[in-house]
């Protein structure tokens, strides 16, 4: 086992550098297909020599394939050794932090803790009812050293394991390399650059790989209007009022976004926030609860926080509102506004004239910042059918999120739209039960950087080229495809006026990053308090 020294002596901003090396050469190698497609020997040409021509050319080709990827296994490797070994670097940081706060020492060698000295209680000549009550308060004391003491050597423990993790990883990918142990296969050079998996995923089963994805896969979405205080005093909408829509996720977790009125949540920061970003228009907060009755019980408990701040006038009562929100599990807080900003959206494809750029955001409890810019995109999907050629597809409308840093440079892309049948089977060979062609679904794309194949999207996003964009988180980003039913439904939550839309999977597909197969997924058996299990289509 390595040390904690060890690991706070890696230096993973240099494990970046190796990862962009591989990614720029990866690709060049991949830019060299139409070169490939035109060095074949042509069917035209007839000579002795053609069959060793071919042979040649095909020799070429496969090791050239190899060739791509291998430069895509060292790059994830690399990318993902570096975010583990940073991440390791950060959660060794925290626990030390904590444990010397707490006058625990730390053998950053042998990784030995030892508790602040505690002096037990002098032993009287004859025991006292006082000598007594302090040496049991003394041995609760002890008690408590250790258990605190087996909390910190955990979480050390935790945090190095994880970066051996990560520096096995990167180890076994450039020992397969050496030994040319990675191989690309005879498709096509994207095709063999695409194929591979960070160390975490590879060797896991697609069951496993969606498992270990399950907080982002959506059972159930409701979306309610919130009015708070109708009750009351109608003035209060005037104060807060908006959306909540949350999601029941494969795992369990109930995940909310829950936009409020103009403004909200500015607080002490808000004139410098709204020197970056102009003037906020919304707020909109990510909570995530343990349940449905909890964000439901949230939502209930939004009237009783507007009660508070009654008598204090709009100022109290968003206050009360804000300080509600705040004592739940609060993961983002999104300041937005409708126009150009001075940082973070002068891009082209929020600022190039293309279209769907409805608005931008702001999120402060990210680090460092988070900027984001609203975008729509269209795709059309179109197949050859049987011999005779003809065209059959389908097409999707997309509207989502770039998510960038406060220079403008792209991070993560998130697409949502409508499926139809034929999209479903013509892009991802799915058959959508019970809908047919003319029936569909849903589908979300997720792409993020740390993709291999985030520099050809990252291309895309530059030129503004959102059909392109969408076409490469369809084909190399995670994707979730649900087959759907939606419902409207009275609920018993004060808050909400007009009752919850509720959009309910019928079936749900999930495939992992630059994989090509789908694991099916049973919402009737998958549904949190039923068998959580996966099954494998």
């Amino acid at each position: 086992m390595v040390t904690i020294a060890e690991v706070l002596a890696w230096k993973p901003s240099v494990i970046d550098s190796l990862a962009e090396y591989f990614y720029d050469k990866r690709t060049i190698v991949v830019r060299l297909q139409d070169e490939i497609n035109d060095a074949k020997p042509p069917e035209s040409w007839v000579a002795p020599a053609r069959d060793d021509a071919l042979k040649a050319y095909e020799d070429k080709r496969l090791l050239l394939n190899d060739l791509a990827a291998q430069l895509s296994d060292l790059a994830l490797a690399a990318k993902e050794a570096g975010k583990e070994i940073e991440g390791a670097q950060n959660d060794l940081h925290t626990v030390l932090d904590q444990a010397s706060g707490e006058g625990y020492k730390v053998n950053h060698q042998t990784g030995e803790v030892e508790p602040p000295h505690l002096e037990p209680p002098k032993n009287p000549m004859r025991p006292t009812s006082h000598f007594q009550e302090d040496q049991r308060l003394y041995e609760e004391e002890m008690a408590e050293q250790q258990l605190r003491k087996a909390d910190f050597v955990g979480l050390i423990e935790k945090a190095i394991k994880r970066a051996e993790t990560a520096d096995v990883g990167l180890a076994k990918s450039m020992a397969d390399v050496a030994t040319n142990e990675t191989r690309g296969g005879s498709g096509s050079l994207q095709e063999a650059s695409a194929s591979q998996l960070p160390p975490s995923l590879d060797g896991m089963t697609p069951q496993e790989i969606a498992e270990k994805f399950g907080n982002e896969i959506a059972i159930d979405t409701m979306m309610a209007q919130l009015e708070v205080g109708i009750p009351i005093y109608k003035a209060i909408n005037l104060d807060f009022g908006g959306e909540a829509q949350y999601s029941v996720m494969q795992n369990g977790d109930v995940k909310m976004s829950l936009k409020t009125a103009v403004g909200l949540g500015l607080g002490e920061d808000g004139k410098e926030v709204e020197g970056k970003i102009g003037a906020g228009a919304f707020t909109e907060y990510e909570l995530t609860f343990k349940s449905q009755e909890e964000a439901e019980k949230f939502l209930d408990g939004l009237d009783d926080a507007a009660v508070k701040g009654l008598l204090g006038g709009q100022g109290a009562r968003q206050a009360a509102i804000l300080a509600y929100i705040n004592e739940h599990d609060v993961t983002s807080a999104k300041v937005g506004v409708y126009g150009k900003g001075e940082i973070g959206f002068e891009t082209p494809y929020a600022d190039g004239g293309s279209s769907g750029r409805a608005e931008g955001w702001y999120d402060g409890k990210k680090d460092g910042g988070e900027f984001g810019i609203k975008v729509e995109a269209s795709l059309n999907a179109n197949v050859a059918v049987g011999d005779s050629g003809a065209k059959s597809g389908g097409s999707a409308d997309f509207s989502g999120e770039v998510k960038t840093d406060k220079q403008g440079t792209p991070k993560e892309i998130t697409l949502k739209g409508a499926l139809t049948g034929e999209m479903a089977n013509n892009k991802f060979g799915l058959n959508l039960p019970g809908v047919g062609s003319g029936g569909g679904g849903d589908v979300e794309l997720k792409m993020d950087n740390d993709n291999v194949m985030w520099h050809e999207m990252n291309e895309a996003l530059g030129k503004g080229d959102m059909s392109r964009a969408t076409e490469i988180a369809m084909d190399h980003g995670s994707v979730v495809v649900r087959a759907t039913t939606v419902t409207t439904n009275d609920q018993d939550i004060s808050s909400i006026e007009g009752g919850v839309e509720r959009t309910s999977s019928q079936h749900t597909w999930m495939r992992p990053p630059n994989t090509n197969e789908f694991v099916s997924f049973d919402p009737d058996t998958t549904r949190p308090a039923a068998d959580d299990s996966v099954a494998k289509r």
